[in-house]
């Protein structure tokens, strides 16, 4: 190893020490247990994963873990679709994705309901799930509770679903969410849709 001429020692031979040393200090590496710490510890800083004394920064990607449980559902009349609700919590992922304190972009992992939210504008966000794409709104955050209300298209079952969720944050950043949701039935969508349009003589005649 030549650390004296920054491991070059063709072109900075100093065999009798008279050249004054300059600022390019060379980093050498063993390849040893530590430097593969050092730099898996580097990248996960940079991309907000699992790791110890990461400083707290404004943006990032946010990593979520949510579980869901349906207290109760029923089918709507004649069939048009149905209304459920149900309670859930979220937890970061990894440890330091609560220092992350304006994500645009969140990544929850679900089970089927695993999505990603992408932030466009204040207040708004796109939704992609692995069923349907979708929409919030974020109401204003008042003493760690918060309003959201979204709409998604569930391109597997054909339905719009329009959700309203009411988040409570506790002490250790779990979120704990109720929710609300009617899921309604694309061809009833359309009808209502054609009755604004037409008239509502149209819905008689194709419930006739």
């Amino acid at each position: 190893m030549f650390a004296y001429c920054n491991n070059d020692p063709v072109n900075l031979n100093d065999s009798k020490g008279d050249v004054p040393l300059r600022n390019t200090m060379t980093q050498m590496t063993d390849g040893g247990p530590r430097d593969r710490r050092y730099y898996i510890e580097s990248l996960a800083k940079k991309y907000s994963l699992d790791t110890e004394n990461t400083c707290s920064r404004s943006t990032g990607v946010r990593y979520t873990a949510s579980t869901y449980t349906i207290n109760a559902s029923q089918r709507l009349t004649l069939g048009v679709g149905k209304f459920e609700t149900g309670a859930g919590s979220t937890a970061p992922a990894f440890p330091d994705a609560s220092k992350i304190r304006l994500a645009f972009a969140t990544v929850d992992f679900a089970g089927t309901n695993s999505s990603i939210s992408i932030r466009n504008i204040k207040n708004f966000s796109n939704n992609f799930y692995l069923d349907g794409v979708g929409i919030t709104f974020s109401g204003p955050e008042c003493g760690g509770c918060q309003t959201d209300y979204s709409l998604k298209f569930n391109m597997l079952e054909g339905t719009f679903e329009l959700k309203r969720s009411v988040l409570q944050t506790d002490d250790n950043g779990i979120i704990h969410t109720t929710y609300s949701a009617y899921s309604i039935e694309q061809w009833a969508v359309g009808l209502c849709v054609l009755a604004i349009i037409e008239g509502g003589p149209v819905v008689a005649i194709a419930f006739a």
